[in-house]
């Protein structure tokens, strides 16, 4: 079973390598501070927090009870990459 609900919002790219998922996330020209940007994931979803407005810029609906948590966050130039890994 897929980690990843298929989406058709051009805004990401995920892509799958082993254990990890890496999520390609653009968020230029949204009028964002990318430093004031938060991740946060529970078990079906990945939510990008602007906490500067304190409000969802956008959510990611993972596969079902995916045991994923976030591992590292990249920010560059407007982009976001998230990785996630798969918990033990």
């Amino acid at each position: 079973m897929p980690f990843i609900q298929v989406d058709e919002d051009p805004d990401f790219d995920i892509i799958q390598e082993g254990n990890k998922i890496n999520i390609y996330v653009d968020l230029r020209g949204k009028g964002l501070n990318i430093d004031n940007i938060q991740v946060k994931i529970n078990s079906n979803s990945v939510y990008i927090i602007d906490q500067q407005s304190n409000s969802t810029v956008k959510t990611i609906n993972l596969a079902a009870n995916t045991n994923l948590q976030v591992s590292e966050v990249r920010k560059h130039n407007g982009t976001l990459l998230i990785i996630l890994e798969k918990n033990n």
